[in-house]
């Protein structure tokens, strides 16, 4: 009789494959969005910030090599995943923006969102435009600012 539980014991044990169980099987909040462990209750779900990468939140302090609006952004920009975009590839009236000085009130940013500080660094006259496909980050003038004669995309209006 003992050697008739042992076998049915080990064929037992060998029908259930260890490690293989889904966790919705141990943890079924995890179907949830939560996962408990012991105390702690952690989330499965992905943080906004680590989706939209332009919506996390930082703060900067610009030292004393930052001196205009382009070296900001470059440095706000750094390990955001995106990048400014080149040249051929933005307004003409850019390199205006990109060599203002850096205002001293702009020194210290944040906490705030990635797009809501570079949108800050450029200023109203600047709209933000982002490139999802090749995270890129570039600036237009906005269509008010134009000066005389702009014609963007067959565009013939004076901003003002």
């Amino acid at each position: 009789m003992y050697q008739i539980l042992l076998l049915a014991l080990l064929l037992f044990c060998a029908a259930s494959p260890v490690g293989a169980h889904d966790i919705n099987s141990y943890y079924p909040q995890a179907r949830e969005g939560f996962v408990r462990f012991g105390y702690t209750r952690v989330s499965t779900e992905i943080p906004p910030a680590q989706k939209d990468l332009l919506s996390a939140v930082v703060e900067y302090r610009f030292n004393a090599n930052v001196v205009n609006v382009g070296q900001a952004l470059h440095q706000v920009l750094n390990g955001s995943g995106f990048m400014l975009a080149p040249p051929a590839a933005t307004d003409p009236n850019l390199p205006a923006l990109l060599q203002s000085p850096l205002p001293k009130i702009q020194r210290h940013m944040g906490p705030a969102r990635i797009d809501a500080i570079l949108e800050a660094i450029a200023g109203p006259a600047w709209e933000l435009v982002v490139d999802p496909v090749h995270r890129l980050v570039s600036f237009e003038l906005r269509q008010e600012f134009w000066p005389c004669g702009y014609q963007p995309a067959g565009n013939s209006e004076c901003g003002r």
